[in-house]
């Protein structure tokens, strides 16, 4: 806790906001088409992802069942079982490596939008009396990759992301994070579990993640479309991190 309190209050070059002043329209639009088009790639490698999770529990687990141990503890596989599984992991690994690609990338340009929202780089909370660093896109993204780290940093970031979409702050009512907890608790249970838990654990995940990529889409696309509608010119990042408030972007959510 003391760990997450110090990188959540601390004001490390991973939290400054970059200075946006005035964001072109062409620019919103661009960061939202680019938005909604890796939304649909990487929901589509989440589906396929899923089915290769359960062609392993239906077909691949009981092959390492306990009929198949022999008396030196190894598996009594044929040769035609050794090739299929080389086959179905080597499908995996390479549907894992894209899979990863496209949803970093998707993951990337939904926090830069934070910034496209609310420029001054803060979320505030429902009390108005502390202002919290958003995470810079790239470091939204570097965290799914530091152990030790990468078992609650992504969710915090996550969870930024999900407040400005939701035009929340920290500690509102309203901002429905409970399929947000649901979604990381699945992800850790995966890691921590027994491979049949794993593998239900880590569909579950890619299903809740198909569903929270979706709904993020399609808010900040929504806002986005409201912001550019409001004119060229941008409100001022001066205004405190306050959302809502004079020179925050979310004037124009309501």
């Amino acid at each position: 806790m003391f760990l997450k309190a110090a990188l959540l209050t601390f004001e490390p070059p991973l939290f400054r906001s970059r200075s946006m002043n005035t964001i072109p329209n062409d620019a919103l639009l661009s960061d939202k088409a680019k938005l909604v088009s890796r939304a649909k790639i990487t929901k589509i490698f989440f589906v396929v992802f899923i089915l290769i999770y359960l062609v392993f529990a239906a077909f691949l687990m009981p092959i390492f069942g306990c009929g198949n141990i022999s008396s030196d503890g190894g598996f009594n596989l044929s040769s035609g079982e050794i090739w299929y599984m080389a086959a179905f992991f080597l499908l995996f690994a390479l549907v894992a490596v894209v899979q990863m690609v496209v949803y970093c990338m998707w993951l990337y340009t939904a926090s830069k939008n934070k910034f496209n929202i609310l420029p001054d780089g803060f979320i505030g909370d429902a009390a108005g009396k502390k202002q919290t660093f958003m995470m810079t896109p790239a470091w939204t993204v570097a965290w799914n990759f530091i152990p030790i780290l990468n078992l609650f940093m992504p969710y915090i970031a996550m969870k930024q992301i999900w407040l400005v979409s939701n035009s929340k702050s920290y500690g509102e009512s309203g901002a429905r994070l409970g399929m947000l907890r649901l979604w990381w608790a699945a992800f850790i249970l995966s890691n921590f579990t027994p491979p049949a838990v794993s593998a239900c654990m880590m569909s579950v995940f890619m299903a809740l993640s198909i569903l929270i990529i979706s709904e993020i889409t399609k808010l900040q696309s929504a806002l986005i479309d409201k912001i550019a509608a409001g004119g060229a010119e941008e409100p001022s990042a001066g205004g405190g991190g306050n959302p809502g408030g004079e020179g925050s972007a979310s004037q124009y959510l309501n």
